[in-house]
């Protein structure tokens, strides 16, 4: 192992992966990690788990059910596999087709031993989950979940027609124009997960896939986020066992090898190794084994990338390399300010059309009388227009140091014109694309509030309607206890007279006879009557009073409900006004902004009519 400005980190036991990566299906051992990286580094498919040593597939017996042998079956009923997309350690891939409706989808069905493991089940439900949880244009969609007659677990997502973009490299590397935008799109969906709390952990090419849009020729493709099987949402049970770790290594963020807590920066340095690799084509880091890389994750700066990458933009090679810094902190600190900066790259890098280049040309050769004209086509400059301008500003200066008189003043002018537009247009498209993904976030949050006002309906007509047989049953054991009452009271009445009926008669004889006894008997059965009266009465009471409290429970949870749900919508009004108040301010700025470019082109134009160059 190479030495290292610090003492080496303790290595983990063991290295969980789960999903395609680009060197193993499934690797449980160090060592086993070792020699798949090897056989990766030498261009040799990773070895399926099971298989004999050497890469060689285990041989089946004749009648074994293999992932091929199930084309053709319908899982649950409902799913016809069509054709095997992709096998790995833990199941297989499947294009399949809902045959009640004929929609075309991708099915995952794991292997009988993973559907029984309880930790891989679980993370089948946590990824459905999260998934099903952000709901984003940029993130596959999970659109059901089940179980087949023979217990094995399948997910169903829909079908992506394209390649992954790890797939797409294997062809070669990417232009950064193409490589930011992908980036861009990956941005949003994470961005759009770590918004539910929800860290991805396995960043990778293999889990950034390009969708071919039906019938595109040469368009750029739809970008998607996949596997979220291993990916951490908040407030639920970790399933990292002691010593392992869930990931891939050439994109392990170092507080995942440390152990650390991991955030949404953990995901962006990941994403910062896919950069890396998609405009250098290699890893930050490459080793031997895993163990070294893992260390070099941990204690060792990536050699930058503008040496890999001659003529790459310097502002690119920042981006970069601020996204692998080993502390999170010095990351940039969420997608949302990675996705600012790559718009703020691309906005840099764009190319105008021939057509916009050349009105820069024209508006430079008329007449100033004829440049008002050209406002409204000078508009539409795109950067590489401006970096026209910005040509021409260095060409007068040269020319201005060599005159007397204004010369100097015009070319301040000049200057300041093309600064302010640059500015403005950079701002007003930053709020734009701010705009369009707070669109997004509104929708959801609509969303959210209408789902909670409904539940809270539902709940109150339920509680509602509970109310009048509340009442009905106060009623009725309120009339029980009054005729108890009335019992009582009767009884009471009799006890009284048989009481006087008795005291005239001499002290009790151990055997009373005649009217000694009459009275005594009289007396004994008013007292049972009175007794009895007396329990029914107790009952009667304690029935009513149970009644009572129930009407007043079920009434006041009815007001709590009510309350809750005035307070919702009195929220969901202050909420909403103030998504509608920003957008709306932001839809102002970019106005001004528009009207403060259309200012300065007129500046600008004015001040080069008055420069005799061309």
């Amino acid at each position: 192992m190479r030495p290292h400005a610090q003492p080496p980190v303790p290595v983990p036991a063991a290295v969980d992966e789960e999903g395609p990566t680009e060197f193993a299906i499934s690797v449980k051992t160090l060592e086993e990690a070792d020699a798949a990286l090897r056989r990766a580094a030498a261009g040799a498919p990773a070895r399926p788990q099971g298989s004999p040593p050497g890469g060689a597939p285990a041989a089946h017996a004749e009648g074994v059910e293999t992932p091929q042998s199930l084309v053709g079956r319908t899982i649950d009923g409902r799913y016809r596999l069509d054709a095997l997309r992709g096998v790995g350690g833990m199941g297989a891939v499947y294009l399949a087709r809902h045959e009640a409706i004929e929609r075309v989808v991708a099915l995952k069905l794991l292997l009988p031993e993973f559907s029984r493991d309880p930790v891989t089940r679980e993370r089948f439900y946590r990824e459905a989950r999260a998934v099903n949880r952000i709901r984003h244009p940029n993130v596959v969609e999970v659109l059901d979940l089940g179980r087949t007659d023979e217990d094995r677990l399948y997910m169903v997502q829909e079908f992506l027609d394209g390649e992954s973009l790890q797939e797409r490299l294997a062809r070669g590397g990417l232009p950064p124009e193409e490589t930011l935008r992908i980036a861009r799109a990956a941005c949003s969906g994470l961005g759009a997960a770590h918004d539910l709390a929800i860290i991805h952990r396995d960043v990778t090419p293999s889990n950034i896939f390009l969708v071919r849009r039906p019938g595109s020729q040469g368009e750029e493709p739809d970008v998607k986020v996949l596997d979220f099987g291993i990916a951490l949402l908040k407030g639920e049970q970790r399933l990292t066992k002691t010593g392992q770790m869930l990931g891939t290594p050439c994109y392990l963020a170092p507080e995942i090898v440390l152990h650390k807590e991991t955030t949404p920066a953990t995901d962006i340095y990941s994403l910062g190794a896919v950069l890396y690799e998609a405009l250098s084509g290699r890893a930050p880091f490459q080793a031997d084994s895993v163990a070294e890389l893992l260390v070099m994750h941990v204690s060792e700066k990536p050699r930058p990338l503008a040496s890999a990458c001659p003529g790459l933009p310097p502002s690119v090679n920042d981006l970069v390399m601020s996204c692998l810094e080993k502390r999170p902190e010095d990351r940039p600190q969420n997608m949302h300010e990675l996705a600012g900066r790559i718009d703020s790259l691309l906005e840099a890098m764009a190319t105008s059309s021939r057509e916009e280049a050349a009105a820069v040309g024209r508006a430079l050769t008329v007449e100033h009388d004829a440049f008002p004209a050209a406002d409204a086509l000078m508009l539409r400059v795109s950067t590489t227009s401006i970096t026209a301008w910005k040509e021409f500003l260095q060409r007068a200066s040269a020319w201005a140091r060599r005159q007397r008189g204004d010369a100097g003043m015009k070319v301040a002018e000049l200057e300041f014109a093309v600064n302010g537009i640059e500015s403005a247009g950079l701002e007003a498209r930053t709020l734009e694309s701010r705009l369009a993904e707070q669109g997004v976030r509104d929708a959801a949050a609509r969303e959210r509030f209408d789902r909670a006002l409904e539940a809270l309906c539902t709940e109150r007509d339920t509680l509602g309607g509970r109310i009048p047989g509340l009442e009905q049953a106060e009623d009725a054991v309120r009339k029980a206890h009054a005729d108890a009452r009335r019992s009582l009271v009767e009884a009471r009445v009799r006890l009284v007279a048989a009481d006087k009926g008795a005291r005239g008669v001499r002290p009790i004889k151990a055997e009373p006879s005649g009217d000694d006894a009459a009275a005594y008997e009289a007396l004994l059965d008013a007292y049972i009557g009175a007794g009895e009266a007396a329990s029914r009465c107790r009952i009667a009471m304690h029935d009513h009073h149970h009644a009572q409290e129930a009407r007043e429970a079920g009434q006041a949870e009815l007001a709590d409900v009510q309350f809750q749900l005035e307070q919702l919508e009195a929220n969901r009004g202050e909420a909403l006004a103030k998504l509608d108040a920003d957008a709306r301010e932001a839809r102002v700025r970019i106005e001004a902004l528009e009207r403060r470019c259309a200012e300065l082109y007129r500046k600008l134009i004015d001040a080069a009519a008055h420069i005799p160059i061309r």
